[in-house]
């Protein structure tokens, strides 16, 4: 019954439309974007007009930190971009304006997209910003044993999206079967929504980041790394063929600045401000009050980091495989058709990913 309930809404998701954009946020005070690299706008001369993209994301969570800082930092300027960054309220919803032409691009899981594509959509994956799950999997503190989260209700944002999966992944290295064990995965929202839903006892458990698992575990809540578990957790940049190849320099574009997003996360491992700054942009977008957790999990994650926007192959195949427990019609997607890294690999093969890595 309960895959019967995650195709159904599923379905109706994909059916919904976009949410309104989200209101940027405002830069830092203290501005220090790094310094353009070479192939960049040219600084002499007059500028030309920037491309104008739409691209949304779902979460709300330090996962989106590169998209955040591309945008807040001026760092798609640079590439002689602008993105018109939006919100919405799930990464269906998402999937959906990318085929109604609401959007031109969208951060979202890999997971969805292959939703998507067995909806019938030809949404491609262009590239990386996460492959290894930056969470833990939270539950109340009476819970700390595997067994213990047998008849457990688990909440995520969305059926089918990236913290879901994360899920799925995490039970099974735990030892546990969602349907043979009862444990139920409830839709809750986004990560704040699904957190105050935790500590409210709503829910027995959620995956959320290091940011927001850390004052939950002060709170003497139980937390499994699902890093060091090795869950993957594939995210990045996803659009239409005819989108992405179409708008082939805007794609381009797109990528770099997302890339130079990534490169400014790795510089806070040896540039306080950098650091400092990151961790800022976070924390206003995700309406932080606090800027020491999101320091805590952008220091956890920093060396996962993929600056060079790359999908391990393996990782993209148990990702398949965990969606396919509840749509089997994922398994049958051919996972080449699905990953188009081709603008990826001729950012690679220009050097521009070697370059940006020695700033």
């Amino acid at each position: 019954m309960r895959r019967r309930a995650a195709l159904g809404l599923w379905c109706v998701l994909l059916l919904a439309g976009c949410q309104a954009r989200a209101a940027p946020a405002a830069p830092p005070a203290a501005s220090a974007a790094p310094a353009a690299e070479p192939g960049a706008s040219a600084a002499l001369g007059p500028e030309p007009p920037l491309a104008v993209v739409r691209v949304a994301h779902a979460g709300v969570a330090p996962e989106v930190a590169a998209v955040w800082l591309a945008v807040d930092l001026g760092l798609d300027r640079q590439y002689g971009l602008q993105i018109d960054l939006r919100q919405t309220r799930s990464a269906a919803l998402s999937q959906a304006a990318l085929l109604s032409g609401e959007l031109d691009y969208a951060w979202t899981g890999l997971g969805p997209t292959l939703g998507a594509r067995s909806g019938g959509s030809p949404v491609v994956f262009l590239g990386a910003t996460s492959t290894r799950a930056a969470s833990e999997l939270v539950t109340q503190p009476t819970l700390a044993a595997p067994e213990q989260l047998r008849g457990a209700t688990i909440g995520v944002h969305s059926l089918g999206g990236p913290p879901h999966l994360r899920t799925l992944a995490a039970l099974k290295r735990l030892g546990l079967d969602p349907d043979r064990d009862r444990v139920t995965i409830l839709v809750t929202g986004d990560e704040p929504t699904t957190a105050a839903a935790l500590q409210e006892r709503a829910i027995d458990g959620a995956p959320l980041s290091y940011a927001s698992a850390a004052p939950l575990k002060e709170q003497g809540y139980h937390a499994w790394d699902l890093g060091a578990l090795g869950v993957p957790d594939i995210l990045g940049i996803v659009g239409l063929p005819a989108t992405a190849h179409g708008r082939a320099e805007d794609t381009l574009r797109l990528l770099r600045a997302v890339a130079a997003g990534q490169a400014y996360l790795k510089a806070g491992a040896t540039d306080p401000a950098a650091r400092e700054q990151a961790a800022a942009v976070v924390a206003r977008r995700m309406r932080a009050s606090e800027i020491g957790p999101i320091l805590h999990h952008l220091d956890r994650t920093r060396e996962r980091v993929p600056l060079d926007l790359r999908v391990d192959l393996d990782d993209a195949r148990e990702l398949q495989a965990s969606m396919g427990g509840f749509e089997p019609a994922i398994l049958q997607i051919p996972l080449e058709e699905v990953l188009d890294l081709s603008f990826r690999d001729q950012l690679a093969a220009a050097g521009f990913f070697a370059r940006l890595g020695a700033r």
